[in-house]
């Protein structure tokens, strides 16, 4: 592990050019498999923190529309989870990556003071802002069925609700709130995961003021 040498911003937007190719297949186990090294690059851990970073900020910044293209896979299969595992998998996947793409680079924020070169910015990002939220919305309302899935929709809708004020805005106009308070009741029965994700998403959209209806 001493001797690990990171990917250089090169290496990196080869991979990732490389993965939007394979996202396009027709085969899940491919889709899959891109996922999967993407999100082996985007997990921070201490050996590779740095690449974790650029390649969030590559992400995040829609590197050969690879941001809009993971939220089209995972929209693509929320509506299949129930009759298969692969898009199970698929979905977790996609939204475990924007997860850890929000998290690095909030982290390199807090850290640093910078803006990371992060943001969602709200023009720039209306499509995929405005493709995802319906989506993680029915992700939630699924709670008790794919509860997983459920936790990681919640966590990432935090995450654009306090980076976008169009990502506010587009939440306000769906029924995600009444979403996430059944998810809380039924995972204070049968899921703690559950409750305590549905506790901190209600308790961050109510700090940014969102009131859903």
């Amino acid at each position: 592990l001493d001797l690990y040498t990171p990917p250089t911003g090169r290496e990196i937007e080869d991979t990732l050019t490389r993965v939007t190719d394979q996202l396009h297949s027709r085969h899940d186990n491919a889709v899959i498999f891109a996922l999967q090294n993407v999100h082996s690059i985007t997990t921070l851990d201490q050996y590779s923190s740095e690449t974790a970073v650029l390649a969030s900020k590559y992400i995040i910044g829609n590197y050969n529309c690879i941001r809009d293209i993971i939220a089209a896979v995972f929209t693509g299969h929320i509506g299949n989870m129930k009759d298969s595992e692969n898009s199970e998998t698929i979905c977790n996947l996609s939204l475990s990556i924007l997860i850890n793409c929000m998290q690095a680079l909030s982290s390199k924020r807090k850290n640093n003071n910078d803006d990371a070169g992060n943001s969602i910015d709200d023009y720039e990002s209306r499509y995929f802002i405005e493709m995802l939220i319906p989506s993680l919305g029915v992700a939630v309302a699924n709670y008790n069925k794919h509860a997983h899935t459920a936790c990681l929709a919640m966590k990432c809708l935090c995450f654009m609700a306090t980076s976008s004020s169009l990502a506010r805005t587009t939440i306000e106009g769906t029924n995600i709130r009444s979403a996430v308070e059944g998810a809380k009741v039924y995972g204070s029965i049968e899921h703690l995961r559950l409750e305590q994700e549905a506790n901190d998403t209600m308790r961050t959209l109510q700090s940014q003021l969102v009131t859903v209806a």
